[in-house]
């Protein structure tokens, strides 16, 4: 996102304000990808994070499809740093 400076207001790409990406493998059904996340750093300046997700599609009845999947952001708890897991899905 660029800061507009006259509203102080953050504008993001109204076509893909995550910049995510989505690849599927045809045979396997298996899906990854990219998009960003968006945090506020210590001094309120937005921060994008890119994190990669993956997951695996699987037809429905009729032809429908459906997928799950997950991605992993790094955190900070205490003195260590973890990897905490979050869901993705695909209808």
């Amino acid at each position: 996102p660029a800061l507009d400076k006259a509203t102080g207001e953050y504008l993001y790409n109204a076509d893909n304000p995550a910049v995510a990406t989505f690849t599927v493998n045809a045979k396997t059904g298996l899906f990854s990808g990219k998009f960003n996340l968006y945090d506020f750093d210590a001094n309120s300046k937005i921060k994008a994070t890119s994190v990669s997700h993956q997951g695996v599609l699987i037809q429905g009845p009729g032809g429908a499809g459906r997928g799950a999947g997950f991605y992993l952001v790094t955190e900070k708890w205490g003195a260590y740093t973890i990897k905490r897991s979050h869901p993705v899905s695909v209808e």
